[in-house]
């Protein structure tokens, strides 16, 4: 990330991944430099935190260039680990939840 100043609207956005509730605050602090990273650095479009309680997690869900399909991301500290059966079993729990409430194509990927 370059470096430039925090500003009012980085604040915004930590408070309100903060706010998703999911009692990991390592992984939400993970969220807000994935976040960070997506919109500051490589410029993706429309990222938003969702809260997912079944996994105690914030994911986010974004574009990486306008009209594109939207995906989502799993952001995890470095400490924590996924196994496979789990990482299956949340893909195919979100991607029937995230379809039933949306028109949008699935894509999901871990980011470490």
């Amino acid at each position: 990330m370059n470096s430039r100043d925090w500003t009012l609207e980085d604040s915004y956005r930590a408070t309100h991944l903060m706010h998703l509730d999911v009692g990991d605050s390592a992984q939400v602090y993970a969220a807000f430099l994935v976040y960070m990273d997506l919109t500051e650095v490589r410029k993706w479009k429309e990222v938003v935190g969702v809260s997912c309680p079944e996994l105690q997690a914030v994911l986010l869900e974004a574009r990486e260039k306008e009209g594109e399909a939207a995906q989502m991301i799993f952001p995890l500290p470095s400490h924590r680990s996924i196994k496979h059966r789990e990482y299956e079993t949340f893909t195919l729990h979100l991607c029937s939840d995230w379809l039933k409430h949306s028109d949008r194509t699935e894509f999901f990927s871990v980011n470490r």
